[in-house]
């Protein structure tokens, strides 16, 4: 069971269909670009957690200004479908778990 807390920051991942493979970019809340791809829906989740730990890891490895919250991994993940991805998807997510455009 996950728990989270109330004061953890909500990363927004915005999740589309590209063709041939998921793409995922987080908004503005982690400094710099994190953007990834994969073929499947879950395949996608795991590469933007590792995504972000990469990015983190090198922020820090280079010296740059990383804020608390991302190195304590004080976050969780808001995945956010875009219509052709949620139409090519072959699970249901409950409606707490995504929102249309």
């Amino acid at each position: 069971m996950d728990i989270t807390r109330d004061d953890m920051v909500t990363l927004k991942v915005n999740i589309s269909w590209c063709g041939k493979n998921y793409a995922a970019a987080i908004d503005e809340q982690v400094p710099g670009v994190v953007l990834v791809t994969h073929k499947t829906l879950e395949g996608i989740k795991k590469a933007v957690a590792e995504a972000v730990e990469f990015h983190k890891e090198g922020m820090m490895a280079d010296g740059d200004e990383v804020p608390a919250w991302l190195i304590e991994g004080d976050y969780r993940y808001e995945w956010v479908m875009d219509t052709p991805a949620m139409s090519h998807s072959c699970f249901t997510l409950s409606p707490t778990q995504f929102h249309i455009y």
